[in-house]
């Protein structure tokens, strides 16, 4: 009795009266319709659900690989800085070991300290050449007494020059070596900069000891 009941109410349903008082074919029509309806739907949400994980995914890796991007791009800076100061630290360790050279270090407190120190000018003149020659790297190296004044250069031209106004004269008055990057109007191009004091025996600085190189250097 149930079951009749359950099937009249469903058959007396609006829906399927609304199929039912159609022709058979119309009722097969309509079926199919909502089939294709039904099916559309689902491959239109399943179409969205794909572009979603689709696109969440591209998301991911791209955020990966620029996470990837930076932290490469930082290690290279950090090996670059480290390559460019062990090059200084070189230079300077260069120049060090010229000023400590006990002969060097005479013939420049003769040259700095003395009225006409012509033998001292010959062999530093001799000394920095063969340093320029034997490492390849300064393109000039000079020598500035306490006026500022070049007295002894591999560049003939800077002999007699001043350099009082010139940034690499602080060794002078904070007794430090100095370090930059300045660009020489002479030379055309920027220079790497390493400047040393000059001490006496004393312990007073008398001079100072410059060396000029390429930047171009440092991509070698």
């Amino acid at each position: 009795v149930k079951d009749v009941a359950r099937a009249k109410v469903f058959a007396e349903s609006p829906e399927l009266r609304v199929v039912n008082n159609q022709p058979p074919a119309e009722r097969i029509s309509a079926r199919r319709g909502i089939g294709r309806t039904l099916l559309t739907s689902f491959l239109i949400l399943t179409l969205i659900t794909v572009v979603l994980v689709a696109g969440i995914s591209a998301l991911i890796s791209y955020q990966t690989a620029q996470t990837d991007a930076f932290a490469r791009m930082g290690a290279v800076a950090d090996l670059r800085q480290n390559s460019i100061e062990n090059w200084v630290n070189s230079r300077l360790h260069d120049l060090q070991l010229l000023i400590s050279d006990p002969t060097t270090s005479a013939d420049f407190r003769t040259l700095l300290g003395t009225p006409n120190p012509t033998e001292a000018i010959q062999s530093i003149t001799q000394r920095l050449n063969t340093t320029m020659l034997a490492s390849d790297v300064f393109s000039r190296l000079f020598i500035l007494d306490s006026s500022g004044t070049s007295v002894v250069s591999t560049d003939p031209e800077l002999l007699g020059t001043q350099h009082t106004a010139q940034p690499y004269m602080r060794p002078l008055d904070n007794e430090a070596p100095y370090l930059s990057t300045l660009f020489v109007p002479s030379l055309n191009a920027y220079q790497i900069v390493v400047a040393i004091p000059i001490f006496n025996q004393g312990g007073f600085v008398i001079g100072v000891l410059v060396a000029e190189s390429n930047v171009d250097q440092l991509s070698q």
